[in-house]
């Protein structure tokens, strides 16, 4: 009960937040939180070592860390702020995610929608909700704290109008394939590690790297095209949508699983090299005991065409 008025306090605080003050506020965090993030920190610096080579404790590994814990505190807040009002920001790109929907809909099949945890990827499943005609269901992850999932189920449920289907529960499956026979989109966050079962090893980041089976598996199944969407920070209350046709459906091509989660993969990999600091590098994403290190570049090799 306590959790769950502390959250809802601060969720208030957080929407009237007066635009003016909101980086005065995330610089205060930043400086009260610095001591209590090590373990996130010293992840990122590994990971940042790993991929771009940037040594840790070197002043651009600094700067960059900086970087990025910062747009996670402003693009957090901002996001927080939309999604309990979505009229405070500004977005661009909004006409071009419409016509990669309207052409997946007249089809006449359900599609796939596929994005990362960069920029602001809550708004992602708001504004590819509102882009097409039916409604767009997506998938999460509970947090440990149950008051924590219920209010972000409140926001997704009735702020955004996004329907939430949770993982780990014993009806997913059947609920996916449900959304999916209706003929609706489903949006998967997927550049997290799978779960229990071992997924496709394709390339991402210049490493081979695990990923989950589920959006290509459920989009070869029902024929569903593939969209990629990124919602991206350009300056304070302004983003940006990019949105991509990753694969048109059996008819311009007949992928396996492995293809076109690889396509996925490298969807997700271009939109963070071209954000880096925008995607959180403070996941646990790989073991670095069992990973060669990346050359920092992405190898022509890897390129995937559908």
């Amino acid at each position: 009960m306590l959790i769950t008025l502390a959250l809802m306090s601060f969720l208030f605080c957080v929407r009237w937040l007066p635009r003016w003050l909101t980086p005065t506020v995330c610089l205060g965090l930043e400086l009260a939180l610095r001591p209590w993030l090590g373990k996130e920190r010293r992840r990122l610096r590994d990971n940042v070592q790993h991929i771009y080579g940037l040594k840790s404790g070197s002043h651009f590994s600094r700067m960059f860390e900086r970087q990025c814990l910062r747009h996670q505190l402003r693009c957090g807040f901002e996001t927080l702020q939309a999604m309990q009002n979505p009229k405070l920001i500004r977005v661009e790109g909004d006409a071009a995610l419409k016509a990669h929907i309207a052409a997946a809909e007249a089809r006449g099949k359900p599609h796939i929608l596929v994005t990362a945890h960069l920029g602001a990827w809550e708004l992602a499943a708001y504004y590819a909700g509102h882009a097409g005609t039916k409604p767009l269901s997506v998938l999460a992850k509970p947090s440990r704290y149950r008051a924590v999932t219920q209010s972000l189920d409140r926001l997704r449920r009735n702020k955004l109008g996004t329907p939430v289907l949770w993982t780990g529960t014993k009806t997913l499956l059947r609920d996916m394939l449900s959304v999916l026979k209706r003929g609706e989109p489903i949006g998967f966050v997927m550049d997290q590690k799978p779960e229990g079962r071992q997924g496709p090893v394709v390339p991402f980041m210049g490493i081979p790297t695990a990923f989950v089976a589920g959006p290509a598996t459920m989009a070869l199944r029902f024929d569903a095209a593939v969209i990629g969407i990124y919602v991206v920070r350009e300056g304070a209350y302004r983003y940006r949508i990019l949105s991509e046709l990753i694969w048109g459906g059996k008819d311009s091509s007949n992928p396996d699983e492995q293809l076109l989660t690889a396509a996925m993969a490298q969807s997700i990999e271009r939109v963070i090299r071209m954000y880096p600091e925008q995607w959180t590098w403070n996941y646990k994403r790989w073991r670095w005991g069992d990973q060669p290190s990346s050359p920092g570049f992405v190898n022509p090799e890897h390129s995937v065409r559908l």
